[in-house]
């Protein structure tokens, strides 16, 4: 009878540590992707928020970038966010 607390607390004592192994497995692999999950962040912001404050199939795709200004909009072009987070990861 003795042996079957000794076998349970060696039960969880095994669930601790495996839970602490995978919280920790979890907690770096979140922190190495961290940069790339910011990368995407920043290509689809830009692209959702286009689609939502700009008519476009008011005007080309041409005309969209003969009206862009950097110095007056919100937004960046897709093109320039995924350049710049290309840049990001490289230097991380």
């Amino acid at each position: 009878m003795g042996g079957g607390k000794c076998g349970m607390m060696e039960k969880i004592r095994r669930f601790v540590r495996t839970l602490h192994f995978l919280i920790m497995m979890v907690a770096s692999l979140l922190i190495l992707w961290l940069p790339v999950l910011v990368a995407i962040g920043d290509i689809l912001v830009p692209c959702l928020l286009l689609s939502s404050f700009v008519c476009v199939r008011c005007y080309s795709f041409q005309e969209h970038l003969n009206r862009y200004d950097f110095r007056s909009s919100l937004t960046d072009v897709p093109v320039v966010s995924a350049i710049r987070s290309v840049i990001i990861i490289c230097t991380y």
